[in-house]
């Protein structure tokens, strides 16, 4: 199977190619970008999800999610703060996704779920600098302290749990 290597938030007529990685290989990638008249290429060294694994072997990611309940009056401040750390958390080795839901009951109750390759990445993210100075920013809208829950993908059940 070979991967390829997408991009999004790019403005305008956008052409994009890859370099084809295996998941036996843990070689650079290249991207190559047309937009706009000018061509772009990007070289970085690539992390599959699927060659990060547990203690035990097996395949490892975890989903982080963030509950925050902002101030009334505060959505679209909050909202755009949290654009800007989506777009700096993209850039991150190890991000794979992410997503902001807001609540059909409560407007004021946002979750955030993101996908990382392993708990280090997310770790590494979350201790960042530039990750620490848009939680301050994001803290200014939010009526309580946000709640982070952390949850293993691709983990094998123990033993005991009978799916029969």
């Amino acid at each position: 199977m070979r991967y390829y290597a997408a991009l999004s938030g790019l403005a305008g007529p956008v052409r994009l190619g890859a370099s084809p990685v295996t998941p036996e290989s843990t070689d650079d990638i290249t991207l190559f970008i047309h937009s706009w008249g000018y061509y772009f290429s990007i070289r970085r060294k690539l992390t599959l999800p699927g060659r990060c694994s547990s203690s035990k072997g097996e395949i490892m990611a975890v989903k982080v999610l963030i509950t925050r309940r902002l101030k009334e009056g505060k959505l679209n401040d909050a909202y755009k703060v949290l654009l800007e750390l989506r777009s700096l958390a993209t850039l991150r080795h190890g991000y794979v996704s992410g997503q902001t839901l807001i609540s059909s009951e409560d407007h004021h109750k946002l979750l955030v779920i993101s996908t990382w390759t392993s708990e280090k990445r997310w770790q590494e993210w979350r201790d960042h600098e530039q990750r620490k100075d848009f939680s301050k920013r994001l803290e200014l809208f939010l009526e309580s302290p946000e709640k982070v829950e952390i949850y293993l993908v691709g983990e094998k059940l123990p033993e005991w749990v009978d799916m029969a």
